[in-house]
């Protein structure tokens, strides 16, 4: 009896000590020398089980219940703003028409892309950079044939003069993270 105080003192010690190396590790997490994705990676992985969510429709204890716990919660708080004036509706679409038509008359206006630019590009590249999402890492990329980088400069070329980049380039994949030091069962604290 008593040693119950000074155990919840060290549990909470304990618990803060852990929150605040996980802080300082995921303020150190930088985009540019990779280490954001050796710090998502981790989370890619299904190494530990998610615990329980209590979502707006009840306990979700499945996986599938789970995704859509947090599918809810994606698109509640990703919503577009409804616009209900039609003044400003018209003064948006008549600035995308404006845009659209100067962007398709300027994108004709440049130098094609040469191989040697895209060689330079591909050999600035760093071997130890974690693949995309179709699994090509840059060492691949660095030992591609001449006549593929003289294709890739023709697809380079095509995207830039009818100005449509693949819907893939522009997605993202989020994975959620929770907040450290907070109980991982309540779903808001994602």
């Amino acid at each position: 009896m008593k040693f119950i105080p000074f155990q919840n003192s060290a549990l909470e010690l304990d618990q803060k000590i852990e929150t605040d190396a996980f802080t300082n590790e995921l303020s150190n997490v930088n985009a540019t020398n990779g280490t954001v994705w050796k710090f998502v990676t981790p989370f890619k992985k299904k190494t530990k089980n998610i615990p329980s969510l209590n979502g707006p429709a009840g306990i979700a204890n499945t996986d599938l219940e789970k995704a859509n716990v947090l599918a809810e919660i994606l698109e509640t708080q990703f919503t577009l703003n409804k616009i209900t004036n039609p003044d400003t509706e018209e003064l948006v679409a008549d600035s995308v028409v404006r845009f659209r038509t100067e962007a398709n008359s300027l994108c004709k206006d440049f130098d094609p892309p040469l191989p040697s630019e895209v060689l330079d590009c591909i050999r600035s590249l760093r071997i130890n950079e974690v693949p995309g999402v179709d699994g090509i890492n840059n060492k691949m990329i660095k030992n591609l044939p001449f006549y593929t980088i003289l294709t890739i400069t023709i697809i380079n070329l095509k995207i830039m003069t009818l100005g449509h980049f693949p819907t893939r380039w522009k997605t993202a994949t989020v994975v959620p993270i929770l907040k450290p030091g907070e109980r991982p069962h309540i779903y808001s604290q994602l």
